[in-house]
């Protein structure tokens, strides 16, 4: 699954709109619609620290949104994994 996709269920099993995500992580809606869509630009994409306020707003498991976003070094994502 990819970070995009994974946000978006997420955000949906919380029960909350796009808009009222982007209210809650103080961004533009169009961000959280980039975000959930995979069109971010390189220099857009989500930091560490936007990934874990996502993660306490979603109430979702931060390493598994920072592992999805790729920003975790190799070798620590699968000593995360096992």
């Amino acid at each position: 699954m990819q970070f995009g996709e994974r946000v978006r269920e997420l955000r949906k099993q919380r029960g909350l709109t796009q808009q009222k995500l982007a209210v809650l992580l103080e961004v533009s809606l169009s961000y959280i619609s980039k975000v959930e869509n995979e069109r971010l630009n390189a220099g857009d994409y989500p930091s560490e620290a936007f990934v874990l306020k996502l993660a306490k707003a979603l109430d979702a498991d931060e390493d598994e949104l920072l592992l999805l976003t790729d920003r975790v070094p190799a070798a620590i994502r699968r000593r995360i994994r096992e």
